[in-house]
Parts: C-alpha cells; sequence; structure tokens
C-alpha cells in the first residue's frame, strides 16, 4: 500500500533522477552549446573552425559522388556508384575534415 491522501485516493510519487550528462545537451539550445563548446576549446588553445555540413552525409567518401539517394534511411549512407555503405553519421565526420582545404 502506498500513501493515500483525504479522500483514499492513491497518491503517485514521482521518481526524479538525477540529471545524466547525456541529457544536458537536450537542454540547450544549439547555439548555446556551440558557444559553451567553443569557450572552452579556446581556452584550452585549441583553434575553433566552422565548416559547412551542407551535404557531407549525401557525399561518399570514397569517390565523391553526392546523390540525396545516396542516404537510404536516416542512420544509412549507401553510395549509388560504388557501393560503399556505412552508417550515416561516420560518413559526415569523413566529410567534413575535408572540407578544411576547400
Amino acid at each position: 500500500m502506498g500513501p493515500k491522501g483525504a479522500f483514499g485516493a492513491r497518491i503517485a510519487s514521482a521518481t526524479v533522477r538525477p540529471l545524466a550528462f547525456t541529457d544536458i545537451p537536450h537542454a540547450w539550445a544549439f547555439s548555446q552549446l556551440q558557444r559553451f563548446l567553443e569557450y572552452k576549446a579556446l581556452a584550452k588553445g585549441i583553434p575553433v573552425i566552422y565548416v559547412d555540413a551542407h551535404n557531407t552525409s549525401r557525399t561518399c567518401p570514397r569517390r565523391g559522388h553526392c546523390k540525396e539517394a545516396n542516404r537510404v534511411s536516416q542512420a544509412l549512407f549507401r553510395c549509388l556508384r560504388c557501393g560503399f555503405q556505412h552508417h550515416a553519421d561516420l560518413v559526415t565526420s569523413i566529410n567534413q575534415p575535408r572540407r578544411l582545404g576547400e
């Protein structure tokens, strides 16, 4: 039996869990997170370079073939030209540093 209110109805007790580290970014606006990371990086002497991410998840890191259809789903990338297949986030992480030279 749990605690009861004045009218005999059971009182629901909400379980409050501590805020996990993984929950923190969801509570911030993207620009606020960006400013925080920039501040911390510069404080440690790490340069911050912004890269245009446009089409980085649609471009094949092997052949450079860029098509919207290369994104099979939100998570999966498959190049229509050469067949290279991997997680779309990994493809983006390969392509973004290459943009530094452009």
